[in-house]
């Protein structure tokens, strides 16, 4: 009587073809490449998945649930508007330094995602996340607004599509070095350029004496921080 497989080996195969993938490409990648890295028979293979296509369906659409996780777990943080302005940016920055090391730790996938060599059957996908995002963004621009840290004379849909194209066009650049940059900094510069802009007087006044006070986060937006870390 066959031995029943591990049940890890589900989760092996999908690993081993991620990793496969990223190294080869998606036209390249044979399966008996992904079973020989598991060391499992080629033929075991489609006990677990219909075709290679379907395997690769599977890793995108889990590593986009995966981004989407790391992008949204901000808004419960951002939106907490009983810290002050200064403390609620540095949950934001915080937030947006967790997003660019998940990119940076997954840039093979990312490349494949947005260079197209993932096929363009996926391709849709990449583009709802990316809309979903905007839908986000633009809410997130009318709360700002409405609460006068953000100028009342900008078009949220516009900042939001403002905002996306440029980290987008960001994210490119980053997936493509050599060697890990400053992340912190890269981020910090990001949102000076991108964020600051858009604050009414009154917000870049608490934001300008924050900074020259040299004000250190309060004791609940360390908490927060790390809670931001931990996932």
């Amino acid at each position: 009587m066959a031995r029943p497989a591990p049940a890890s080996t589900r989760d092996d195969l999908l690993l081993a073809a991620e990793r496969c993938f990223a190294a080869h490409g998606l036209d390249a990648t044979k399966v008996e490449d992904i079973t020989a890295a598991t060391g499992i028979a080629k033929g075991a293979f489609y006990s677990y998945f219909p075709s290679k296509d379907a395997c690769w369906q599977e890793i995108v659409e889990q590593f986009l649930q995966k981004l989407h996780a790391a992008v949204s777990v901000h808004e419960a943080f951002v939106r907490r508007t009983d810290l002050a302005l200064p403390e609620r940016l540095e949950l934001w920055l915080e937030h947006d330094l967790r997003v660019f090391e998940f990119c940076w730790e997954n840039r093979r996938m990312l490349n494949m995602l947005m260079s197209g060599s993932g096929g363009t059957a996926y391709a849709h996908l990449l583009d709802e996340f990316a809309q979903q995002c905007a839908a986000n963004a633009e809410q997130l621009v009318r709360e700002l607004v409405a609460e006068r840290v953000y100028r009342d004379d900008v078009e949220p849909a516009l900042v939001a599509s403002m905002l996306g194209g440029a980290y987008d066009r960001v994210v490119r650049e980053l997936i493509r070095q050599p060697k890990r940059p400053d992340l912190e900094n890269l981020v910090r510069q990001a949102q000076r350029v991108l964020l600051h802009g858009l604050l009414t007087d009154a917000a870049k006044n608490q934001v300008s004496a924050a900074s020259s006070a040299r004000l250190q986060p309060k004791r609940e937006t360390k908490r927060l921080k790390r809670k931001l870390r931990s996932g």
